[in-house]
């Protein structure tokens, strides 16, 4: 239905800022929005005119994690949120409301996704300081509408049948914003396992899959702390280089001693055939 509508969550932002070249939100610098233009309205939302914020360079680079829309039809906060969630419910149902003083607000939690609608009425939030004060005339009046994936983002082709080699019977789950995936067909798995495809370090669990270019790991890095006045344990992680340019560290395994992952990480590294590197800690 959200992809019907002509929202976009395989092209990255980049690819978007050619069809939508960016602005400044309200007019207001530093904050970078991409002004996406949807095929058909959402939900009754008119003009079907999103917005993609970002604010750094590694966000360009990534589908959008978050869309949003300024719902205000009238000049009353609570009317402008109860009619947003009238325009919701049909979809999703009725959802639930926080314990959020200041707002009101309302969540669906939707199978991939999560929507939300919070408004800030002024009358709740008079010592608050905000960057938009003067510059959107809505600011203390709009149903905020935000979706956004639970995950890092939803591939059109899914990681759950790569066959690999299993290294790390018990893996980490990662939640790196660069290189997971949610799948949309469940692989079965009951925990987390790791291991070399032909072209790849994957990381699979029942509904995600963690996917690292050979080509973008750099190191092997292992984090070693003694028991000292608190609890021995262990990590390792990669050092990988997204795109050639982002650096970003995932982490691939932990134990609850010192020494868990000492055969593992040689092991990862052999099969990587990248530098290993061993980081001693107290925790004294």
């Amino acid at each position: 239905m959200l992809e019907g509508c002509g929202f976009d969550f395989d092209s990255t932002v980049r690819e978007l800022e050619a069809r939508f070249p960016r602005k400044a939100d309200w007019g207001v610098e530093g904050f970078q929005i991409v002004p996406l233009e949807l095929r058909s309205a959402f939900a009754g939302f008119e003009p079907a005119v999103w917005k993609v914020p970002f604010f750094g360079e590694l966000d360009l680079d990534l589908p959008p994690q978050r869309y949003t829309y300024e719902y205000h039809p009238t000049q009353d906060a609570h009317e402008n949120h109860q009619r947003s969630v009238a325009n919701l419910s049909p979809l999703f149902g009725p959802g639930e409301a926080t314990n959020s003083t200041n707002v009101y607000d309302r969540i669906w939690e939707i199978g991939f996704f999560r929507v939300k609608t919070t408004t800030w009425p002024r009358k709740w939030n008079r010592q608050s300081d905000n960057g938009f004060e003067g510059k959107n005339p809505f600011l203390w009046l709009s149903a905020n509408i935000t979706i956004e994936p639970k995950f890092p983002f939803v591939r059109s082709t899914d990681d759950y049948a790569i066959p690999f080699e299993t290294l790390i019977a018990e893996a980490t789950n990662s939640a790196s914003r660069v290189y997971t995936r949610r799948n949309r067909v469940s692989c079965g798995e009951s925990g987390a396992r790791a291991g070399v495809s032909s072209d790849s370090f994957l990381i699979r669990s029942a509904d995600t899959t963690t996917r690292i270019p050979l080509e973008d790991i750099e190191a092997v890095k292992h984090h070693r702390v003694d028991q000292g006045r608190g609890p021995e344990e262990s990590k390792l992680e990669l050092d990988t280089l997204y795109l050639g340019k982002h650096a970003v560290k995932v982490t691939v395994a932990e134990g609850p001693k010192r020494d868990s992952l000492d055969m593992t990480a040689k092991q990862l590294a052999s099969a990587l055939t990248k530098p290993l590197t061993v980081y001693e800690y107290s925790n004294d």
